[in-house]
């Protein structure tokens, strides 16, 4: 067993270390305050070596485990089992490298109160961040600053910086709402209108998300999984309008296809039995009861597939149709003489379907 006073390395000591049997006792003086900060549950510790190659003398040798070179190139990653304070790894050049990882995704606030927010965007070599800091009403205050990894490290360890708590939704608040929970109205002004589809310039997707507090957080994700912001903890409207602006601004079809989203998914959580709110069924008359009858025949109506081009009409039928039909179920456009059927619910509702679909949907082939 290590030394207590190893294992208990971040109590400010003072006090009276004593052996008690195989136990070692520590009693602190009367006036003493202390805080034990545990290892993580992995035990190991990685640093990273930025100012000379690994050596005799160039390391610590306290609770070293092994040396391994870096597949990314320079200097060795070394290993230990235990965690070094910032005085210690920034006097033999280390990176924190566990350290780091274990906040990467982490937001602090201040211990006076001034702050709202802090957020850290590591650089791709690990030595700093660049630092935002957000006021007490959500407000970017200070641009992103760089930061050194030391004086990041040297905050939280001296208190200056304390972690967030995860937010959970307030009492009383309306927790986050998928698509089907809202009503065809409230989805046409929300920011999820937007969200998986594609920006008008190809430059990847745009994305959207609500925060417990109500706020959200929108941003065009690229191919490669980067994230490029619009906002942050931003209001629905602001979200709402960069949505917009990215996927279907001067964009009238992006706009309109945008809304047959609400219908899909409300289709799609009937049909997964999820308990859809009555002012949203109310949007889509006959919807459940449609849906209802179709699964006692043995087949379930697919969403409508919006983000396929209706093909140019182009019959072999020798008719000269006037009219041409839309699938509801994938799009595509047919005569209505010899192909497709035009169905009708209980309701009278219309059901146009292409020959292709008709036994995708009805289970029966046409005669």
């Amino acid at each position: 067993m290590r030394p207590l006073r190893e294992r208990l390395r971040y109590i400010e000591l003072r006090g009276t270390l004593r052996q008690d049997g195989k136990e070692w006792v520590w009693v602190a003086a009367p006036d003493v305050k202390c805080e034990v900060r545990e290892q993580s549950k992995g035990g190991e510790y990685k640093y990273k070596m930025i100012a000379r190659p690994f050596d005799k003398g160039a390391f610590s040798e306290d609770g070293f485990i092994r040396s391994e070179n870096d597949p990314n190139g320079g200097f060795q990653i070394l290993t230990y089992d235990r965690q070094m304070p910032v005085k210690e790894w920034n006097k033999w050049d280390l990176v924190p490298l566990t350290d780091i990882e274990d906040i990467k995704d982490k937001e602090f606030i201040d211990k006076d109160g001034d702050y709202s927010k802090i957020t850290l965007k590591w650089w791709g070599n690990n030595r700093g961040a660049d630092v935002s800091m957000y006021d007490t009403d959500g407000n970017l205050v200070e641009e992103p600053f760089g930061s050194s990894v030391k004086d990041i490290f040297t905050n939280i360890e001296e208190g200056y910086w304390i972690e967030k708590p995860a937010q959970e939704a307030a009492p009383g608040k309306t927790p986050v709402k998928e698509i089907w929970q809202m009503t065809k109205q409230d989805f046409a002004y929300s920011p999820l209108r937007y969200d998986g589809m594609p920006t008008t310039d190809g430059s990847g997707v745009f994305r959207a998300e609500e925060n417990p507090d109500g706020t959200w957080n929108a941003w065009v994700e690229s191919p490669d999984g980067k994230k490029d912001y619009w906002s942050r903890n931003a209001s629905a409207g602001e979200a709402w309008d960069g949505g917009r602006r990215k996927t279907a601004y001067m964009n009238q079809e992006a706009d309109a296809k945008s809304m047959d989203r609400h219908k899909e998914a409300v289709t799609q959580a009937l049909n997964e039995g999820k308990p859809v709110p009555e002012e949203v069924l109310r949007n889509y008359i006959g919807l459940k009861d449609y849906l209802e009858k179709q699964k006692k025949k043995g087949f379930r109506l697919e969403p409508y597939q919006h983000g396929r081009k209706a093909p140019m009409l182009k019959c072999d039928c020798g008719c000269k149709a006037s009219e041409r039909y839309v699938c509801e179920n994938c799009g595509a456009t047919f005569c209505g003489t010899k192909h497709g059927v035009q169905a009708r619910d209980g309701n009278g509702t219309a059901m146009d379907l292409c020959d292709k679909c008709v036994p995708i949907i009805l289970g029966i082939e046409k005669k």
